[in-house]
């Protein structure tokens, strides 16, 4: 049996994305449960409102920080929807795939629902922001990560 150069580049081509792949698969491992959950602190002294929220993995012993920006408006935008960004730290592999570009669900409600997603492959992960009113009137935003295996 012969192989040509087009066989061995896609063998090759195809091993690296089975080792990518598993790689995203140990490096997610510590993310068991369906879901993670954590409420946003404002930033004080920040110019662009700017949250944080600690999400306490099962898997690592180990916390995934979500750090919530406002994206500015340019000029002549002031009727386009909200964007928001949000960057991960304390999970290296996460970091290499950049931030979460979050939407307003509802842009016509007062505190609109955020939503995003971020495909890596074997694992998408969902990130919903939801607004919350509690007994103290102060308004924190809640904060949604869901990994969705690609194996069920």
């Amino acid at each position: 049996m012969t192989f040509t150069h087009r066989d061995i580049h896609d063998l090759r081509r195809r091993s690296s994305e089975q080792v990518r792949q598993t790689f995203v698969g140990l490096a997610l491992s510590g993310m068991r449960r369906p879901a993670y959950s954590g409420v946003f602190q404002r930033l004080a002294g920040t110019k662009i409102p700017t949250y944080i929220s600690d999400l306490i993995l099962d898997g690592h012993q180990r916390n995934l920080t979500i750090r919530l920006k406002m994206e500015p408006r340019e000029v002549g935008q002031e009727n386009i929807r909200r964007r928001y960004m949000a960057t991960i730290q304390g999970q290296r592999l996460l970091s290499e795939y950049g931030p979460f570009i979050l939407i307003e669900v509802n842009p016509k409600s007062e505190r609109a629902c955020l939503q995003g997603s971020m495909n890596l492959g074997a694992v998408q992960l969902l990130m919903t922001v939801l607004p919350h009113w509690n007994a103290q009137c102060f308004n924190p935003w809640i904060c949604v990560l869901e990994p969705l295996r690609s194996d069920g």
